[in-house]
C-alpha cells in the first residue's frame, strides 16, 4: 500500500469508507470537496489493491484502505482525520499515514501538531501516544456520546524542512 494525494475522484470512495470507519460522526462528501479546496489542507489516500486511480472509481470504496487529512497554517497543523477501511485496521495502515502527515508537517517548518481524538477510541490514543502525542485538553460531548480529547506533539527541529530555516 502506498500513498498519495487526494484528488477530486477520491472524495466519494473515501466519504463511503469513512462511514464505515466513523459511522454518523463521517464526514459527508459535501464536506470533503470543502477540504479539498481549502488552502493550507493536505490529503492523503492510500489504495489498498495497487490499482491506478481512476475517475471511474466506484463509491463503495474504490480501492481506497485508508486516507488522512492535515491542516497547516504557519508553524501550527492540525491532523484533521485519519480513517482506515474496518476490515483493515489493526496492520499499521493508520500508523503509516500518521507518520506521512508528521513528515509533511515537518516538511513545511511546522513545530507542532494538534489533533482531537474521542476519549472512548484506545486504539487512537494509544497510536498518538506512541508517535509523542500528548493529552492538552478535552472538549465535553465534542463527538456524539463521547468528550474529545485535545493531543499535541511538538516536532523536533531535525524534521523541519527548509521553510523553517
Amino acid at each position: 500500500m502506498t500513498h498519495r494525494c487526494m484528488r477530486w475522484f477520491d472524495i466519494a470512495p473515501v466519504a463511503a469508507v469513512d462511514a464505515r470507519a466513523f459511522g454518523p460522526d463521517a464526514w459527508t462528501e459535501e464536506f470533503y470537496w470543502s477540504q479539498l479546496a481549502t488552502p493550507g489542507a493536505e490529503f492523503l489516500v492510500d489504495r489498498a489493491d495497487n490499482a491506478e486511480p481512476s475517475p471511474k472509481a466506484d463509491s463503495g470504496g474504490g480501492g481506497i484502505a485508508g486516507f488522512a487529512g492535515l491542516f497547516v497554517s504557519g508553524p501550527q497543523a492540525d491532523i484533521l482525520t485519519i480513517g482506515v477501511e474496518p476490515a483493515l485496521q489493526g496492520r499499521g495502515l493508520g500508523g503509516a499515514l500518521l507518520d506521512a502527515l508528521l513528515a509533511r508537517a515537518g516538511e513545511l517548518g511546522c513545530s507542532a501538531v494538534h489533533l482531537e481524538v474521542r476519549a472512548d477510541n484506545a486504539a487512537a490514543l494509544a497510536l498518538y501516544a506512541a508517535r509523542g502525542f500528548e493529552p492538552v485538553g478535552t472538549r465535553p460531548g465534542y463527538y456524539r456520546g463521547a468528550d474529545a480529547v485535545l493531543m499535541r506533539a511538538l516536532l523536533p527541529a531535525r524534521s523541519r524542512g527548509a521553510e523553517a530555516r
